[in-house]
């Protein structure tokens, strides 16, 4: 072959080869973005929690995952409120606006429900607050004995002929003590027993520790009968509902006919001669009693681990002035709380609480043979408030 047709030869072979590394036609990106996504140095280090969630708005995909349709049919963004996601122009589904309030959830729930209970606590205590002050008003005028007439011992005939009464309380009326007499007798107290109890509870420990010639006992018994259980006769029950926190109902018995018709006006005692002693539940209602006759002097509230209701709002007037007394456990529901709110009611409030106890022991105290710390204080106060010795002002 000549030289010539050689170099004819060779010049075509060297176009040929440089036209082959020359590319045709524009990269594949999904080529690339597969082959990137093989590369070291392009994996991004995330911690485990991260790891799961989208980046950058989008859902991390594998190659494997991508669909070359997607990229041709793009489509409008949304945002659906029900799921809190969107859809991009690449057809992927993102979740980012959904991320925070899915994590903050069971936190705002929680506040929420926190928020709704406190709201409907105070609603339920603004209710009762205003039956409360209704209750007030309705009792407002206060009954007076007989001025030349002397106290004389109520009889179960008493507290029957009154319709309200027989329906709704039980009760019994002693006198104990040495030499004791119906005909000296000058002051009683009215004892209401804890949830769960009946005119009998504690009727033993007052007749132990508080028996007096001159002073009556009447103990009385809930408004409502609690469910029995097994081996157990259901006891008894102060509040409006069961379960509930307000004593309107059994303070109005107790108020209007009991103490007010029975004892001011039939039995001729005066408020001042009348003192209340109630334990746990009945001890509540004790003060409740107290609160309603704001501007009458009664002979004493002693309250046995009973705080006094919630409901009950201080009165920009004078404080009460019936004496009270609170004892109990210092770890139980006689909290600083509560004997506060006692004193922001009642002008006079002593407090004898035992340290480290929950609740006073009712059966202790029965069953010893003296005088507790607590019981001792008590009988005094009893003494000096009926007598009026030193609550007088």
């Amino acid at each position: 072959m000549a030289s010539g047709e050689l170099s004819e030869v060779a010049e075509t072979q060297r176009e040929t080869l440089g036209k082959s590394q020359i590319p045709h036609s524009r990269p594949d990106p999904l080529q690339i973005i597969a082959e990137s996504s093989h590369r070291p140095e392009r994996i991004l280090s995330r911690s485990p929690t991260l790891s799961s969630l989208p980046e950058n708005g989008v859902s991390s995909l594998g190659s494997g995952q991508i669909n070359p349709t997607d990229f041709s049919q793009p489509r409008r963004q949304y945002t659906d409120s029900t799921t809190s996601t969107s859809e991009n122009s690449f057809g992927l589904n993102s979740n980012r606006s959904s991320i925070v309030p899915q994590l903050s959830q069971p936190l705002s729930i929680h506040i929420n429900s926190s928020e709704q209970l406190l709201q409907a606590g105070k609603a339920a205590n603004q209710r009762e607050s205003a039956l409360f002050e209704a209750l007030r008003g309705e009792l407002r005028t206060i009954p007076s004995p007989h001025q030349n007439r002397s106290p004389q011992m109520p009889v179960d005939g008493d507290l029957r002929e009154i319709h309200e009464l027989q329906e709704s309380l039980s009760w019994r009326i002693g006198l104990y003590g040495q030499d004791a007499s119906k005909d000296t007798v000058n002051n009683i107290i009215v004892v209401l027993h804890d949830y769960g109890g009946d005119h009998s509870s504690i009727k033993p420990m007052v007749k132990k520790h508080f028996a007096d010639p001159q002073t009556a006992l009447l103990c009385l018994g809930g408004i409502h009968r609690l469910r029995p259980t097994t081996g157990q006769v259901g006891g008894l029950d102060w509040t409006d509902e069961p379960n509930g926190n307000s004593y309107h109902r059994a303070v109005r018995l107790i108020l209007e006919h009991v103490i007010g018709k029975v004892l001011v006006e039939k039995c001729n005692f005066p408020p001042s001669n009348i003192a209340l002693l109630g334990h746990g539940q009945g001890g509540s209602v004790a003060l409740a009693i107290a609160a309603v006759w704001e501007t009458t002097r009664l002979g004493g509230v002693i309250t046995i681990d009973g705080p006094p209701p919630e409901y009950i709002i201080p009165s920009t007037t004078p404080r009460i002035p019936t004496p009270v007394l609170m004892v109990g456990g210092r770890l139980g529901a006689l909290t600083p709380q509560a004997e506060q709110r006692a004193k922001d009611l009642f002008l006079h409030v002593d407090v004898d609480l035992r340290p480290g106890v929950d609740v006073l022991p009712i059966v202790q105290l029965l069953a010893s043979k003296g005088d507790s710390d607590e019981i001792k204080t008590a009988k005094d106060f009893l003494a000096h408030s009926l007598r009026q010795e030193e609550w007088e002002t």
